[in-house]
């Protein structure tokens, strides 16, 4: 029984041992958060001081926060008629192709009508100028004819009464003439704007 008494003053004594070098550790712990602890005030204190407007900006985010909510929510309510409309112009947007098909395909035969026209400018000037020269040519024999008119009015007072006729007659002409010039240049253009 003596080993058995020995053996745990011995452990008794180790242990006594291990608790002296866990209050020595501890002391020496303690003495090292006592002299590291300024400085961990200090640290402390600037984070705390960097903390606060994190804070002051997370108190002004939350002040806002309902007014988002509230926004949010009437952005909820618009979306049914948002998408409404969505649907709406989704479903006008098969007529506008089909409109801006029959557009491009009406393009070809206007460009075309448009090249006849110009090919066809050519002889309407034509025939403007034709018009034009046989307004000339008329005018020119009212002139050849007023120039006999003295010579008439001398030989024969009839033909002096009949000659303001002739006058009224060859004007009548003219006009005739340039109506006919206007409506060929006219008969014209419709006529290619009609074939379009």
């Amino acid at each position: 029984m003596e080993k058995i008494l020995a053996g745990t003053r011995v452990l008794f004594a180790i242990a006594i041992m291990a608790l002296a070098w866990s209050i020595y550790s501890f002391t020496m712990e303690a003495k090292q958060v006592r002299t590291e602890l300024p400085s961990l005030l200090t640290q402390i204190d600037q984070t705390a001081q960097r903390i606060t407007p994190v804070i002051e900006e997370v108190q002004k985010i939350q002040a806002i926060i309902p007014s988002i909510l509230e926004q949010s929510a009437e952005y909820q309510k618009a979306i049914p008629e948002v998408l409404a409309r969505v649907d709406d112009i989704n479903k006008q947007i098969p007529t506008i192709i089909a409109e801006v098909e029959n557009v491009r395909n009406a393009i070809p035969p206007i460009l075309e009508e448009t090249q006849n026209w110009h090919r066809s400018l050519p002889s309407i000037l034509k025939q403007i100028d034709e018009t034009n020269q046989t307004i000339e040519q008329t005018n020119k024999q009212i002139a050849a004819t007023s120039k006999q008119i003295p010579a008439i009015l001398a030989e024969s007072e009839a033909v002096r009464k009949a000659m303001p006729e002739i006058i009224s007659q060859a004007e009548s002409l003219v006009q005739q003439a340039e109506q006919a010039g206007r409506e060929a240049s006219k008969g014209a253009v419709t006529g290619s704007l009609a074939a379009s």
